[in-house]
């Protein structure tokens, strides 16, 4: 990162520089900031993305126009022409030093710059980067005066927007949330509209929002589509989170990074110039790790052995104690390795999210491996079926024998061998365990984490692994996944799960995590499924009976009879007729009276 000033057309102008980490550079980045307040809250979220760009290729050129932050003038003196004058000459100091194609990127207002500054540019830039675009200048000058209309009321003020135009009008100053609003910035607000892009010109309209299934505001698809009539190469998407350029503590949201990456790195110009093996999909495969040092090698060895060759492994470890960290740095960089305090997999599996840049997520535990052709063949099936967003596969328990052999015997891995001659789009599916499944998972967990690989566009619309669960995580995250996508299942074996008696299996918790996922998903979205599937009422209250009674048993047998004997109760509230709740009901009841004497 370089921090310096570049001699602007109205005086110094501060910016940062990020160097691409790459030679030769994938492409420049100049930066359009927004306005008032909103440049301040996006800091953190910009700098990060900043980086990210960079470390993936890019030159990118951060500046403070003029007015603003550290660079020359006043807030008050700053006019819309000057700003663009300012946003050319950095276009222009940044493709002198670092010759690729440029990317105009904007936030918020910063977009109407970007717009304008592509008709000004000698040679338009490759593309445009939209981040919550501000399609019209005049409805965001009049959110941003309500900002003192707004705090005047607090003091039993009574002015209105209407009114603060006609004192910009009559060419007066006005002072909103600590910032001086000049007639001449707020008249060339009130005129700036997001204009159609020049000729051959990319547009990636990204924009956060809130919900469970959050999707592009009226009034920015109606441009989007207006757009794409016209012929604009226009890609739009929504990831879920919070208004980081709005929220009153500093906010990030990590989705908008990996789409960011995606948008540049899978645009239609940047795949026509990929001919090799980086041209097809990314897949990020993710490894949570947590002492792990007996194990780890063989479960990279079976990724790094994969025979589809896009792909990046990245070991999140979680705060082991013995050489694990020493044993994944062996490979170099053949494997991205990632650290942190001892939180769980749910956060290190979150932090692999965060890092990765793959259009595909797969994941693989350190102490499990995968079979050969597995990627291979879920990318097939995924790009064959673009209306399916999760796929997964068969799996094998693993034990290794007393010879200690690696795999199974053959025979028992004869179904993870596709039949000779079969594509993978072409894979039969277990119909059981395919479709829309969300009915079917209020039964059981149907899909086995290491067997898993999703769609970045469901990852980013389903959010991160629950951290409050300490286990089941992963099955409430199927849970989440299945309103918005079929999932199927491939009759394959592709992966093993190994039995060493020292995983999460054997140690059963204090809370019932796996009742708590179904009464939660229960809680959210009821019986009713996606396309209108509902669930029995009294079967799924057999199935809350029935985790209710293997939670009490398994404590009932590891001597903790209190604990048991209120979970055969909750059982019985459930399903009352079930005789063995009663009789384990009833012995543990025994137990702990025996046990307190």
């Amino acid at each position: 990162m370089e921090a310096g000033f570049l001699e602007g057309p109205q005086g110094p102008l501060f910016h940062i520089l990020h160097p691409p980490e790459a030679e030769p550079p994938k492409g420049c980045v100049l930066y359009a900031p927004p306005f008032a307040e909103e440049l301040n809250k996006s800091r953190r979220m910009v700098a990060e993305q900043a980086r990210r760009l960079a470390a993936a290729g890019y030159a990118v050129l951060l500046p403070d126009l003029y007015g603003c932050g550290d660079s020359a003038g006043e807030l008050q003196d700053a006019r819309w022409e000057a700003w663009l004058d300012d946003l050319q000459r950095c276009a222009e100091t940044l493709c002198a030093r670092f010759p690729a194609p440029l990317h105009l990127w904007g936030l918020r207002s910063g977009c109407l710059l970007a717009s304008a500054l592509a008709h000004r540019l000698e040679t338009p830039p490759r593309s445009l980067l939209y981040w919550q675009p501000v399609g019209n200048g005049k409805l965001f000058l009049t959110q941003f005066l309500r900002l003192r209309v707004a705090a005047g009321m607090m003091s039993g003020g009574k002015e209105t927007t209407a009114a603060l135009r006609e004192r910009l009008a009559g060419g007066e100053t006005l002072e909103i949330a600590g910032y001086p609003l000049a007639p001449a910035l707020a008249q060339a607000l009130e005129q700036a509209r997001l204009q159609q892009p020049p000729d051959g010109v990319e547009v990636h309209w990204v924009e956060v929002m809130q919900g469970d299934a959050p999707q592009l505001p009226p009034a920015s698809q109606r441009l989007v589509d207006d757009w794409q009539e016209a012929g604009i190469a226009v890609q739009a998407a929504v990831v879920p989170g919070e208004p980081f350029w709005s929220t009153q503590e500093i906010r990030t949201v990590p989705a908008l990074w990996q789409r960011t990456l995606g948008c540049l790195q899978r645009g239609p110009a940047a795949a026509a110039q990929a001919a090799d093996a980086s041209a097809q999909p990314l897949v990020s495969v993710i490894m949570p790790a947590f002492n792990a040092a007996s194990y780890i090698e063989e479960a990279i060895d079976s990724v790094l052995a994969q025979d589809y060759p896009h792909k990046e492994l990245i070991v999140i470890d979680d705060g082991s104690s013995d050489d694990t960290v020493a044993r994944v740095q062996a490979y170099g960089d053949r494997v991205r390795l990632l650290t942190q305090a001892n939180q769980g997999s749910a956060v290190a599996r979150n932090q692999g999210l965060d890092a990765a840049q793959g259009e595909y997520i797969a994941f693989l535990d350190s102490d499990d491996v995968w079979l050969p052709g597995k990627l291979t063949a879920q990318v097939g099936y995924l790009e064959a079926h673009p209306d399916v967003g999760m796929i997964y596969s068969d799996w094998l328990p693993w034990k290794r024998d007393k010879q200690s052999k690696a795999f199974p015997p053959p025979e028992a891995l004869a179904p993870a061998t596709p039949d000779t001659g079969v594509p993978p789009e072409e894979i039969p599916l277990l119909t059981e365990g395919s479709g829309w499944l969300y009915n079917r998972l209020l039964f059981g967990s149907l899909l086995h984490t290491i067997t898993v690989m999703a769609r970045r566009e469901l990852i980013e619309q389903v959010g991160r692994f629950d951290p409050e669960l300490k286990r089941g995580q992963d099955y409430d995250y199927w849970l989440r996944a299945s309103r918005h996508t079929e999932i199927h299942q491939l009759d394959r074996v592709f992966a093993l799960y190994r039995l060493h008696g020292s995983g999460c299996i054997t140690q059963w918790p204090d809370i019932n995590y796996e009742k708590l996922v179904v009464e939660k998903a229960l809680a959210r979205w009821g019986l009713e499924g996606p396309t209108g599937e509902r669930s029995d009422r009294k079967a799924v209250e057999r199935r809350l009976a029935g985790t209710c009674f293997d939670f009490g048993y398994h404590h009932y047998w590891s001597g903790n009879p209190r604990r048991a004997s209120r979970s055969f109760l909750e059982a019985l509230r459930h399903h009352p007729r079930h005789l063995g709740s009663w009789r384990y009901a009833g012995m543990s009841l025994a137990m702990g009276l025996f046990k307190g004497r």
